[in-house]
């Protein structure tokens, strides 16, 4: 579940800030471009977002078609026949390359991830494989076929890690980075975002539940 923007401002107590989009305009008019985890809530707004700002074509990525035909159903009838929707997981190299080479992306923006931590925390080795391994698959998809920009979407969590999850993030940057140094044709660039207000799995969720029960 994706909560809306108005409700999250009325728990806030604030409104949302506004900011100038202009440059990511710029950045964006025009180009192709991948989204893995593209039926997330977090992958699936940034698929939407860059159908706004003139993407020619949006790829979202993701191994859950439920959630990628949840996107399309949503998508606004500008933004519909721009997205090219891969049912495919960051998993596995071959598909995600075979992907890469037949869409050529210009920008590759990786969201998908195991994200709850407590879950993570029981089951390490989905989270390596997802967490850690994906981001590797991805970005050496997004390399091999010439993509100019890799956007790897890491967490707050990753930067004093006490959770499987958060250690993966942490690594996962720690490799980046020593890759974007080697790289002569892909630019890496590493965001941390924090609880997601309105987000799958964001807190407000939570809240929302407390509230509901009485609770404070």
């Amino acid at each position: 579940m994706t909560i809306p923007t108005s409700h999250i401002s009325r728990r806030l107590g604030r409104d949302p800030r506004r900011f100038d989009l202009s440059p990511v305009h710029s950045v964006v008019a025009g180009c192709s471009a991948i989204v893995s985890g593209g039926g997330g809530s977090i992958g699936a707004a940034l698929s939407l977002a860059l159908c706004r700002f003139g993407a020619r074509e949006v790829v979202p990525l993701d191994a859950c078609e439920h959630a990628l035909a949840n996107l399309l159903s949503a998508a606004p009838s500008d933004a519909g026949g721009r997205l090219k929707e891969a049912i495919a997981n960051v998993r596995d190299p071959n598909r995600l390359n075979s992907l890469a080479r037949r869409f050529a992306p210009e920008i590759v923006f990786h969201a998908a991830a195991l994200k709850h931590i407590h879950l993570g925390d029981r089951h390490p080795t989905e989270c390596v494989l997802t967490n850690l391994a994906g981001m590797r698959n991805m970005l050496n998809a997004a390399e091999a076929s010439g993509a100019a920009q890799f956007v790897f979407i890491s967490s707050d969590k990753a930067a004093a890690p006490t959770s499987v999850m958060g250690a993966c993030k942490r690594l996962a940057e720690i490799y980046l980075n020593g890759r974007n140094a080697r790289s002569t044709s892909t630019r890496s660039i590493t965001v941390r975002f924090g609880n997601v207000l309105g987000s799958q799995g964001s807190v407000v969720e939570v809240f929302d539940r407390q509230i509901a029960m009485g609770g404070p």
